[in-house]
């Protein structure tokens, strides 16, 4: 897509079901990844926009991360099991990791840098 300032052209990406599935896709690569979060968080942010992250970048991913452990457990799984891609098999993950490492993962594939060709 073109870059936008739009906030409906960010809003229908994020909530497509596409970009949730994934979203869980790559959460699943952020949790069978080594090493600790913030490393596997920056892993994530070069394989999306093909550059490093900032420092500055990382944390507010680690703190968005932080913050989605908290989630209540039946909404976490509702959003696992509805959104699950069929070709992957998430049991090996907390629902709650996989559901904050989705949240991270959902602002990675949402980022201009990700899906513009500029």
């Amino acid at each position: 897509r073109n870059v936008s300032t739009t906030p409906l052209q960010a809003l229908v990406t994020l909530n497509e079901q596409i970009s949730l599935e994934a979203a869980l896709g790559l959460a699943h690569v952020m949790l069978t990844d080594a090493g600790p979060l913030r490393d596997r968080i920056a892993r994530a942010y070069e394989r999306c926009t093909s550059r490093r992250p900032a420092s500055d970048e990382i944390d507010v991913l680690v703190s968005l991360y932080e913050s989605r452990l908290a989630d209540p457990p039946d909404q976490v799984g509702e959003f696992v099991n509805e959104y699950r891609p069929v070709t992957l098999d998430l049991s090996a993950h907390a629902p709650a990791d996989l559901a904050a490492s989705a949240a991270v993962a959902r602002v990675l594939l949402n980022l201009d840098e990700t899906i513009s060709k500029n």
